[in-house]
């Protein structure tokens, strides 16, 4: 990608030789480019649409759609194609931006040697890939709209466009930049961004203690709800309780109904025993 865009600065117009330059520069390559770059944009816009809950989808979805439309056309008109290449040099610079956002993540200490060292070389090439380049096609613009002539003459379709493109990117590209230099100090200590992302490692390691215990627990009682044989248990002891709870009251139903049966059983071997004798008495008389 550097390659070509040298080539596209060394073939600009010189006096009356007419060469291709950011205008009409042709090379299959950076066209490849543009291919790869097209997926990944559309792939990423449809991720955002569909897994993103946040407002900065809006900031990102915008600078989506502006780099598709600038990618769109250069391939349908085959023009402009050494503007779009100088604008993806911009992508250098994600390489440390990335990378200061992943140190963030795993809460490195903004006071440590890797998380300064990334930061430094994110400011450095931010300007030299984003700013100056940013800086450069406005000045490609001014001068293409003002003092192009012949081939170089934009029409007016065109230079609504390009200004939209190029305004569009310096304008992300300046509140990027001082986002970013205000979250790392260099804008002063009010404009900082607090530290309570970055803890020390023994608050860390106590959090994941206790997270540790909290699943632990849980697991136990759910290993315990699960628990066929446990459960088998308490169902056994319920009904064991059950029965123990009601037994007084069976006794007590039997028992009553018993001491009727016992005193109506008693009465008549009496009544009997003297009716036969009196029976047998009359009939030895007779």
């Amino acid at each position: 990608m550097i390659h070509n865009q040298l080539i596209v600065f060394a073939t600009e117009y010189d006096g009356a030789t007419k060469k291709p330059g950011m205008r009409f520069y042709c090379h299959p390559m950076p066209q490849y480019l543009i291919f790869m770059s097209f997926g990944y944009l559309l792939h990423d816009f449809v991720d955002l649409v569909i897994n993103e809950r946040s407002m900065r989808i809006i900031e990102l979805l915008f600078h989506h759609v502006v780099v598709i439309t600038a990618f769109c056309v250069t391939l349908g008109t085959r023009q402009f194609l050494g503007v779009v290449i100088l604008g993806l040099l911009m992508e250098l610079n994600s390489v440390f931006l990335h990378s200061r956002s992943l140190l963030n993540l795993y809460r490195q200490p903004k006071e440590s040697i890797s998380f300064r060292f990334v930061a430094l070389v994110n400011i450095v090439t931010f300007f030299i890939f984003r700013m100056a380049i940013s800086a450069y096609l406005i000045y490609w613009l001014i001068w293409s709209i003002f003092f192009a002539v012949g081939d170089d003459e934009l029409g007016w379709g065109y230079i609504i466009v390009d200004f939209i493109v190029i305004a569009s990117l310096t304008s992300t590209n300046s509140v990027l930049l001082y986002r970013v230099m205000a979250a790392d100090g260099l804008l002063g200590k009010k404009r900082e961004r607090p530290a309570s992302i970055s803890r020390s490692d023994e608050e860390l390691e106590e959090e994941e203690e206790l997270d540790l215990e909290n699943e632990d627990e849980g697991s136990d009682v759910e290993a315990g709800q699960n628990d066929p044989r446990k459960r088998t248990e308490s169902t056994q002891t319920g009904t064991d309780d059950t029965q123990t709870t009601e037994t007084p009251s069976v006794v007590m139903t039997s028992t009553q109904t018993s001491e009727p049966f016992v005193q109506f059983n008693t009465a008549p071997p009496t009544n009997t025993t003297t009716g036969t004798a009196g029976t047998t008495d009359s009939q030895t008389r007779a």
